[in-house]
């Protein structure tokens, strides 16, 4: 008995090592409406598409986590972008539309 609670720590220790340590995004919506964030996989797929939205409560801010590896670094961001056709940032005064890898990158580094 001894011998399979040890096997079952030893497994859960092996799933717990093995998965990417989250990472996570941190958006603070400083207007005084509500804003987005979006994430376009595909422009006519909608079932890959992140849509969050940014509410301003207190400039409480809204939190994005994933498993991103272990660090956000370059590789990392990079990997993340990789498949993103667009990131669009809407307010009720501005939007910022990023379609170009370079731009994604800097935004999100």
């Amino acid at each position: 008995m001894r011998k399979i609670g040890l096997l079952v720590c030893v497994l859960i220790e092996i799933v717990y090592v093995s998965c990417d340590y989250p990472g996570l995004i941190e958006f603070v919506n400083e207007t005084n409406n509500v804003a987005y964030f979006n994430i376009y996989k595909g422009y006519s797929n909608t079932k890959d598409t992140l849509k969050v939205e940014l509410t301003n409560h207190d400039k409480i801010p809204s939190i994005l986590i994933g498993g991103y590896g272990h660090s956000w670094d370059k590789e990392n961001i990079n990997k993340f972008i990789s498949d993103i056709n667009k990131i669009e940032l809407i307010s009720e005064n501005d939007t910022l539309i990023f379609t170009d890898k370079d731009d994604m990158y800097n935004y999100l580094k």
